[in-house]
């Protein structure tokens, strides 16, 4: 009645706590049982052969009345499923250091028969954010369909993507060691540019060059490298309206741009069984990278037969030279005046072998790549508001940052493949890949003023899709289990 309270005072109030319960559940099973009547065949407790103690409350018969067992674990209470089992099954999961499903029945069945017990289990497991933060696995989705600009014919290095890969060594010069790779989206073909650092201006001059080589391309693929994003700006000012459009891919997300990741891996395996261990001066350096160049532009495109009389198999150098650089072309010995019909001709002939090329390519390189991307799984329900742990290369799980989805970015498909995330440090982009789903929501972001759909003119302002002023800066806040926690109202005296 006063003070704290006694062990004693809370033996009765559990007793009383689950006496309520059940006479609110089982009723009508109580009444039967006092009749001497066995439960009906539609009640849950049909097949646990329940009495009533003395006390007044359900417990469960059993087999183990002489068994060497203290009364509670031979005749355990009967809990209901509900708010009442979900508490004890939440005490127990704490109790026990966050165990697992079938720890929690194990040891509740010693003392309690919650109806239900492991489908509770299951539910506290999984929405308990400590075990959330770490066993959930990361979300993944189904890899994207090729965009149209990688699958339809353009000239060489119209679509290319631009990476740093290295670094590389010179012996006379030990500062300059890094290269760009430039690699065509279309025929996948591969430009190598030795430049001196990351710096911007190293960088300009190595695209400058490639475009006096190849032309400048119309887009250009990069990652979100400081140096890329400078660049972007700078060809806007140099080339006005002849810059390429820029495009960058998620942050954090390397596979996005497999398509020139897989060409930097042949680029450096032919590099390390070419030079091996020696030392080149920086225009052995350069020539090498050349000669790898062309080895790499004579790779297959398509499928290499081993009949006889079936054509060579399409390379990059067939559109970039018009054959492949391992041959030697035939000159003729006695050369024959040639006139403008001749020249004509050989322009005709030409554009032939180039059609016949694209043709190749249409039908032999792009039916023949792979239709699903090994891996990529549908498995992600992240949405806007979600709480989610974003996942940091090199950093122990237990620093991961915790954020809240604050917008999704959806592709041609509807399949949700990037998002933007605020953390405590700021916003920041993020793949679906780097997220581990806490199945937590945060009502602040479900009806983001940012990117909910307009209203329609003539409605409220402070409608239910555009939260007010008011509510955005006075959050409501939530315990740990999840309820609403008011401010309380107090009298100004």
């Amino acid at each position: 009645m006063s003070g704290p309270l006694s062990s004693g005072e809370l033996v009765k109030a559990k007793t009383k706590l689950f006496y309520c319960v059940q006479r609110e559940k089982f009723a009508q099973e109580i009444a039967d049982l006092r009749k001497g009547k066995s439960p009906a065949r539609s009640s849950p407790l049909c097949r646990l052969d329940p009495f009533v103690d003395d006390e007044g409350l359900l417990r469960i018969k059993g087999r183990l009345e002489n068994a060497d067992l203290s009364f509670e674990s031979k005749h355990p209470i009967i809990v209901p499923s509900g708010q009442v089992a979900k508490l004890l099954v939440q005490f127990q999961h704490i109790f026990l250091k966050h165990a697992g499903v079938s720890t929690i029945v194990s040891t509740l069945r010693g003392s309690y028969w919650i109806v239900g017990v492991r489908r509770i289990a299951k539910t506290v497991c999984r929405v308990c954010v400590r075990c959330k933060r770490y066993d959930s696995r990361a979300c993944n989705q189904p890899a994207a369909p090729l965009p149209g600009l990688r699958v339809k014919t353009a000239p060489p290095f119209t679509v290319t993507g631009l990476d740093y890969a290295g670094p590389l060594f010179c012996i006379d010069l030990p500062s300059k060691k890094l290269y760009i790779l430039f690699t065509c989206a279309v025929i996948r073909a591969v430009h190598l540019e030795l430049t001196d650092s990351l710096s911007l201006s190293d960088c300009m001059l190595a695209l400058r060059r490639f475009a006096a080589r190849r032309g400048i391309p119309s887009v250009f693929y990069s990652d979100n490298a400081k140096t890329f994003v400078g660049a972007a700006r700078q060809l806007q000012q140099e080339y006005g309206p002849l810059s390429p459009q820029w495009k960058f891919i998620v942050p954090r997300s390397p596979w996005w741009g497999g398509w020139w990741e897989c060409l930097i891996r042949s680029v450096k395996s032919a590099l390390r069984k070419t030079i091996g261990v020696r030392c080149l001066s920086r225009i052995e350096l350069e020539t090498t990278l050349h000669e790898v160049e062309v080895c790499v532009n004579s790779r297959p495109l398509t499928f290499v037969e081993d009949e006889p009389d079936v054509s060579n198999p399409l390379t990059p150098s067939h559109f970039l030279i018009g054959r492949n650089a391992g041959f030697q072309l035939e000159i003729s010995d006695q050369p024959s005046y040639v006139t403008r019909q001749d020249l004509i001709i050989r322009e005709s002939v030409r554009q032939q072998q180039l059609d016949k090329f694209w043709k190749l390519w249409s039908n032999d390189y792009l039916r023949n790549l792979p239709p699903v991307v090994k891996g990529f799984v549908q498995n992600c329900n992240v949405q806007k508001g979600a709480v989610v742990l974003v996942r940091e290369d090199h950093v122990p799980r237990l620093k991961w940052p915790l954020g809240v989805v604050t917008e999704v970015f959806p592709g041609n498909d509807n399949i949700i493949r990037s998002v933007r995330v605020k953390t405590d440090k700021g916003t920041v982009n993020r793949p679906v890949q780097k997220l581990h789903d806490l199945e937590m929501y945060s009502p602040l972001y479900e009806d983001s003023e940012e990117n909910v759909t307009p209203s329609v003119p003539g409605t409220s302002e402070n409608s239910a899709s555009e939260p007010c002023e008011e509510n955005i800066l006075k959050p409501t806040s939530y315990s740990r289990r999840g309820r609403a926690v008011r401010t309380p109202v107090k009298l100004d005296l």
